[in-house]
């Protein structure tokens, strides 16, 4: 079933007990539109919105955009069998790093794994060589294996000799700069066409796994094989399991939930079975597994991703492949995988790659694919038009060599994702690397009405907060309402540009409250970003951490704080359970990449502390989840 994420309130009570302040944040929006219905708390849903962005990148608004002629550039042009490429912040910074495996660099010589250090604008690039020694070089992903709070990176090589055969390995991001590695095994036996590397917290127990697969016979290797390996104590040890010991020829496979049951399933596609099947965790832990067939006999039987294309709450596949001319998707029917109907999405021959992201920030994904060809490259943007019943055809590029990989990512920090994807040419002189494109530029303005929130009964609403990031050129302004009538909250108010009282705009003794945002630009290059709002009712004469008690509203989860927050080390998440229960507590980047779980464990009810890990400076999300329900606080690292 799908999770429900409440933003819990922040009640500041006086050395006296007497209610000072409570505090009703927002920051993320990623929920969608919901109804009408007043609510508590305003959770990652909103009212309405039109041409504002907040699917693309979790935790943020933003204006969307329209298509525009790519405008494309080099990460790097000199990364000779450049098969993968993935994203991820390594060195802490607060910018999109990316990073690639090289199969073979010279002949005879070794592959290499490496990372591009981005000075914050897309466009300037350096090298980091991550290990020169890794032959075969393949897939490539970025997680917090050893969960210390920085992200290191997982790798699969796709062959080797029998010393060096194909396998999987992480490498730990040893003082969370990204400048020094240190190489760990992860796989013991002897693998041949290890394609890909994915990460996923499989068994459900709070850190992440490695998922992958084993394509071809060579050599007695363990070949047509699905598997999963148990990250038993930090990446220190790992535990194989097998998910499927006969799926001939397995090229790729995701890990999502697709029936809804809590638990990850895994969806696989196979080039020797020419079909796309996903794989339901019966046991909830990753131990039994049952088949089920999407599609039967297909040529999109290579690349595949998983998201919901129609909007309709549910997660479904898109699939392509090497023998076929067209992306396909395939809808989930009855919402928990068992009834499946599929849809062309549009031509492009052989494709390698595909990747599902809301690329013009339009609340629907869209799908980014890429080709090798036969004689020329090309990669695609499909842009989805009404939720998966139609889609435009978008050329991003179509005269770079092979290219292998591709995925979107928020480069130049604009607010908007940029397309990237890689060029494998030969170690023989060609020209080969990743590469990045600008596809899209901003609306001129937006706006987003949230969801109308009750405060139970009638309160004096007296002042409100944001975070956001203003460019030149660019303007945020906030508009709020109340009344004690939900259906009618009145006329808004005039634009509010800076955080503060809202003494003389809203009227006191009302029960019910809304804010619209407004986005507006006048360079197209450029958006406004808004990442928190916060509503506050009460006397804020003192403020969240002055002297006092900070407690629960109600018997319910409440996650009461971060201290010190913003922090320049270690910090503490402190909340309160109604019932003993388990607990999950989790700390996300913002693209929505989980960094740390500093907790997965049941307690007792009452006031807890944990104690959260050092952490790169930059914005974070501290995601608490239980029985109770789950909530979000911002945490603020310098």
């Amino acid at each position: 079933m799908l999770s429900l994420q409440f933003v819990i309130p922040l009640l500041v009570l006086g050395a006296s007990g007497s209610a000072l302040a409570l505090t009703h944040p927002q920051s993320d929006w990623v929920g969608g539109v919901d109804g009408a219905v007043p609510v508590s708390e305003w959770a990652d849903e909103f009212l309405s919105s039109t041409d504002v962005s907040w699917r693309a990148i979790p935790g943020q608004l933003a204006l969307s955009s329209l298509p525009i002629a790519p405008q494309t550039g080099f990460v790097t042009s000199a990364a000779p069998l450049c098969r993968s490429v993935a994203s991820g912040d390594l060195d802490g910074d607060g910018d999109v790093d990316l990073m690639t495996a090289l199969a073979l660099t010279s002949f005879p010589g070794t592959g290499k794994v490496r990372w591009y250090e981005n000075a914050g604008d897309g466009v300037g690039w350096t090298e980091h060589e991550v290990d020169s020694d890794f032959y075969g070089g393949w897939g490539i992903t970025s997680e917090d294996i050893d969960g210390d709070g920085d992200l290191d990176i997982v790798a699969s090589a796709f062959y080797g000799d029998p010393q060096r055969n194909g396998r999987w390995v992480w490498y730990e991001n040893v003082d969370g700069d990204a400048m020094t590695w240190s190489k760990h095994p992860i796989s013991t036996g002897n693998f041949y066409g290890t394609q890909m590397a994915a990460t996923a917290d499989m068994d459900g127990d709070g850190d992440p796994d490695v998922l992958g697969c084993s394509t071809l016979t060579y050599l007695g290797s363990e070949n047509d094989d699905v598997y999963w390996f148990e990250n038993v104590d930090g990446g220190s040890s790992w535990v194989q399991h097998r998910i499927d010991e006969n799926y001939s020829d397995a090229i790729e496979v995701a890990a999502a939930d697709l029936d809804q049951d809590g638990d990850l399933d895994v969806v696989g596609t196979s080039y020797g079975e020419q079909n796309v099947v996903w794989w339901e965790n019966t046991s909830g832990d990753a131990t039994q597994w049952v088949q089920h067939v999407i599609i039967g006999f297909t040529t999109t039987d290579n690349a595949v991703s998983v998201g919901d294309v129609d909007d309709d709450g549910d997660l479904d596949v898109v699939a392509a492949g090497v023998n076929a001319v067209a992306v396909a998707w395939f809808e989930n029917l009855d919402g928990v995988g068992l009834s499946w109907a599929g849809h062309a999405v549009g031509q492009i021959p052989g494709a390698s790659d595909v990747d599902l992201a809301d690329l013009d920030g339009d609340g629907s994904l869209d799908i980014l694919a890429t080709s090798p060809g036969s004689d020329v490259s090309f990669t695609v943007w499909f842009r989805n038009l009404s939720s998966g019943a139609g889609f435009d055809v978008r050329l991003i590029e179509e005269d770079h060599d092979n290219s292998q990989a591709t995925l979107a990512a928020d480069i130049d920090g604009d607010g908007a994702l940029e397309a990237i994807y890689t060029e494998e040419g030969s170690f023989a002189g060609d020209v080969s690397g990743i590469h990045r494109a600008e596809i899209t530029s901003f609306r001129g303005a937006g706006e987003l009405e949230s969801l109308v929130l009750d405060a139970g009964e009638p309160t004096d609403w007296s002042s409100i907060d944001w975070e956001s990031l203003v460019p030149a050129s660019t303007d945020l302004a906030v508009q709020v309402r109340s009344s004690n009538d939900p259906n009618d909250l009145g006329p808004w108010s005039s634009d509010i540009t800076s955080p503060g009282s809202l003494a003389g705009i809203l009227d006191p003794g009302t029960r019910y409250a809304q804010y619209k945002v407004l986005l507006t630009s006048s360079d197209s290059s450029m958006s406004p970003v808004l990442r928190e709002i916060s509503l506050v009712e009460g006397n804020t004469s003192s403020a969240p951490g002055s002297e006092g008690d900070t407690r629960s509203l109600a018997a319910t989860l409440s996650f009461e704080t971060l201290l010190p927050n913003p922090t320049a080390g270690a910090s503490v998440a402190r909340f309160s359970l109604p019932n003993a229960e388990s607990v999950r507590l989790e700390i996300v980047d913002p693209s929505g990449r989980r960094i740390a779980t500093p907790l997965s464990a049941v307690l007792g009810a009452g006031l807890h502390d944990v104690a959260l890990p050092e952490l790169a400076a930059g914005v974070y999300l501290v995601r608490l989840q239980s029985e109770s329900g789950s909530a979000v606080r911002k945490l603020v690292v310098r």
